[in-house]
């Protein structure tokens, strides 16, 4: 990154795994197992506005299932946006 960049883009990505009840509600036929799998990638920018703050801004995907490892997977997809101000010490 460059010290004097007032625009700043980037990509992320990442992968969690988490433990869920939401399998034990038979109403639900997205997620079908106590593990889940969560998938997420982005797409984003920040703008310096002044020195140690920002303006910045998202577009991200997450999916979250269980893998393929219970009969019931169709998962969940979900995407949406994120803006906020950061303040860097």
């Amino acid at each position: 990154m460059q010290p004097s960049a007032r625009f700043v883009p980037y990509l992320q990505g990442g992968a969690a795994a988490f433990v869920s009840d939401i399998s034990e509600s038979k109403r639900q036929k997205d997620i079908g197992g106590t593990f889940e799998a969560d998938l997420r990638a982005g797409v984003g920018s920040g703008f310096l506005i002044c020195r140690g703050w920002s303006l910045n801004s998202e577009l991200f995907f997450e999916h979250i299932s269980n893998a393929g490892t219970q009969t019931r997977n169709v998962g969940i997809n979900a995407l949406g946006g994120l803006l906020g101000v950061s303040r860097s010490f």
